[in-house]
């Protein structure tokens, strides 16, 4: 039985050995392509990973870049990396024409290593423009000064560290054009994230996910023609891309997502396809779509309507009037529309909704129709330009923060009907001065109100039919 100190030295000797043998392997391949791109205007060669059979490395011709995977015996690849060279070199070929001769010579491509992600560079040649030819994943790098991009190899576009905030190519400012390569089938979260000069996408057919966020913010992409395959176009895929005018959903498509057209106010019409059987929250708000007429969604003079509910307004305005027939104004509906000044709401609605005027800081006007029997918590906080309002007689509880930080409002009518005020509902409503109540002051003795529900207002008691009761 051998000693256990003999075998220790054994594979000490043997892992110097592999180790010896590698750094020739790099040397070697290093030495051997160098010779390759001599004269070669722009040319480089670096190893990025180095195994006892196996180098890959990154080649590099002008706007031409290539990670490689090479064997041990030199003479086998030797041949087939000048012939790509020699393309490379042809600063004249097409990126298809450059990838048909590396796919003929049948050498092999590598994925980036993971290890090295960080520390390399991608850089444009004096045009902006790169042709890169890997495999698999392409996750995190620097892009210098890229602004034509096309990719050749890469099947997935994706972060290189689990819970990142940014994509591939996010904040590329750079980045003016990209054609992604046929084969790729998922462009991962965030891929082109605020790539504000990002005008023109090419998405292969083989792309069957286009993941959240993974547009967002692109300013100046104008068109995009989503591939059939895709199933899913998930939550604010597009979100903000102001210059969107145009788009082309296949009939592959089943879900759009949430806030997935949120902000394209440049988007003024859209054709869903009838498979199409879920619209997320909000897809199309902020866009200027005047009319759509879809199972999951109806869009009639700017207002995005489902069963009779107002889910948002797609066409932003400093006045409206919500359309007759509506019976709801969803949640969050108006939240932060601070152009808006006024509005009128119909008698057909009975609820508005938490939070629908929230923050529309510019609504002066509001018109309640006889038909609202409930105004939801927060249903106009921090309207702080609404001077007055008058609560019609169907309506029977103001809920909590529904007017709170209304700092200009001087006057409030409140009907016999109301039983319920809820807390805080005019909180912080410093300029009230003037209040009345419909009913008798033992009504409103009755009424049921919540802590605080008047908290800072000038005025301290309620003018009645019968005479003025106490404020609080």
């Amino acid at each position: 039985m051998a000693d256990i100190w003999e075998i220790e030295d054994e594979r000490l000797k043997q892992k110097a050995k592999n180790k010896k043998i590698a750094e020739v392997q790099k040397a070697g391949a290093v030495a051997l392509i160098s010779a390759l791109l001599e004269g070669v205007e722009d040319s480089s060669v670096e190893i990025l990973s180095n195994k006892k059979n196996e180098t890959v490395a990154l080649v590099k011709a002008g706007k031409n870049v290539g990670v490689f995977k090479f064997g041990e015996v030199s003479s086998k690849w030797l041949p087939k990396i000048q012939k790509v060279i020699e393309a490379f070199s042809d600063f004249s070929k097409s990126g298809e024409e450059i990838f048909d001769v590396i796919k003929k010579q049948r050498l092999p491509l590598a994925e980036i290593p993971k290890t090295e992600a960080e520390n390399i560079t991608f850089k444009a040649d004096s045009d902006g423009s790169l042709n890169l030819f890997a495999k698999g994943v392409l996750t995190e790098h620097n892009w210098s000064g890229v602004k034509n991009l096309a990719l050749f190899g890469i099947t997935e576009l994706d972060a290189s560290r689990s819970g990142i905030i940014y994509g591939v190519f996010s904040n590329c400012k750079s980045l003016v054009s990209v054609a992604l390569p046929e084969g790729m089938e998922k462009i991962g979260e965030r891929a082109f994230s605020y790539c504000e000069s990002l005008s023109s996408v090419v998405i292969p057919s083989s792309v069957t996910e286009i993941c959240e966020s993974a547009f967002y913010d692109c300013t100046s992409l104008t068109s995009v023609e989503i591939p059939e395959g895709v199933t899913e176009i998930c939550e604010s895929a597009f979100y903000d891309c102001t210059s969107l005018s145009s788009v082309v959903i296949p009939s592959s498509v089943t879900v759009i997502g949430e806030y997935a057209f949120c902000g394209c106010k440049s988007l003024t019409s859209v054709e869903i396809p009838e498979g199409v059987t879920e619209i997320g929250e909000k897809a199309f708000e902020g866009c200027n779509i005047s009319e759509l007429s879809h199972p999951c969604l109806t869009i009639k003079g700017g207002f995005a309507i489902k069963d009779n509910v107002l889910l948002y307004c797609t066409s932003p305005s400093d006045s409206i009037t919500i359309p007759e027939g509506v019976t709801e104004i969803c949640e969050s509906a108006f939240r932060g529309c601070t152009s808006l000044a006024s509005v009128v709401i119909p008698p057909s609605i009975t609820e508005i909704g938490e939070r629908a005027f929230e923050g529309c800081t510019s609504l002066s006007s509001v018109a309640i129709g006889e038909g609202v029997t409930k105004i939801d918590w927060c249903a106009f906080r921090d309207c702080s330009s609404l001077s007055s309002v008058v609560i019609p007689p169907s309506v029977t509880k103001i809920d909590w923060c529904a007017f709170y930080g209304c700092s200009s409002l001087s006057s409030v009518s409140i009907p016999p009907s109301v039983a319920e005020i809820g807390k805080y509902a005019f909180f912080h409503c410093d300029s009230l001065s003037s209040v009345e109540f419909g009913g008798t002051m033992a009504q409103w003795d009755a009424v049921k109100k919540g802590k605080d529900w008047n908290g800072n207002a000038s005025a301290k008691t309620v003018k009645c039919a019968d005479g003025e009761a106490a404020l609080a």
